[in-house]
């Protein structure tokens, strides 16, 4: 079983952790990502999308992030899971012996999503996410961008590098969990939950759909 690395020292986005004391986050920390140029008058704004995200090498430390944003009264609409199809089937006894947990909800519509093949740069690996991750456009086909040659890339609103650093990661076999907020002040509180339990750094992203 792979365990998460040590600790990296801070990264300048977002909540991280580090040595010493994590600071509190403040809108400054929020990643604002533009989701299109504008677009046509066709166009309509969604509600500002606000995400926390991290990832886990280690299955116990992502369980505990789980078992804590449940305990905070996140919901299974506002978590989800992504990472490859073969290396969410090691949360499956897990999940079975906590029924009617957020765990448990996670794994489930998880493990019923379809996979899809994504871009690695070397080739293509089997993804699964859940609803959450999909509905803001987590894994999609890049092929009305104009980039990637078409295929399935992952956090398509990211920047390029921040993208393909988490390819990479899920790529190797990491779990992401991403946690949707409403507020900016659960935003803060769900990416303290994370950070408290990954030892890589936690992302915030704050950003706007813009929906045909």
């Amino acid at each position: 079983m792979k365990t998460d690395p040590p600790k990296p020292r801070m990264s300048p986005q977002g909540l991280h952790r580090g040595g010493s004391q994590s600071r509190a986050m403040s809108r400054d920390d929020v990643g604002s990502v533009a989701a299109g140029d504008g677009g046509s008058a066709s166009q309509r704004l969604q509600p500002k999308t606000r995400l926390a995200i991290a990832t886990f090498l280690s299955r116990d430390h992502l369980v505990e992030a789980i078992d804590e944003l449940d305990r905070a009264g996140f919901g299974g609409d506002q978590v989800s899971i992504v990472g490859l199809d073969q290396t969410l089937k090691v949360l499956a006894p897990l999940a079975a012996s906590k029924p009617g947990s957020l765990l448990a909800d996670l794994y489930h519509t998880t493990a019923s999503a379809e996979p899809s093949l994504m871009y690695t740069g070397d080739g293509f690996v089997l993804v699964v996410s859940g609803p959450l991750w999909q509905a803001i456009g987590g894994t999609e086909s890049s092929i009305d961008r104009g980039s990637d040659g078409g295929r399935i890339v992952v956090g398509a609103w990211m920047d390029p590098a921040t993208r393909t650093e988490l390819t990479r990661l899920i790529s190797a076999g990491a779990f992401v969990l991403a946690v949707s907020a409403d507020t900016v002040d659960q935003q803060r509180r769900s990416a303290r939950i994370l950070l408290s339990h990954s030892s890589h750094r936690v992302q915030t992203h704050e950003f706007t759909p813009v929906k045909s």
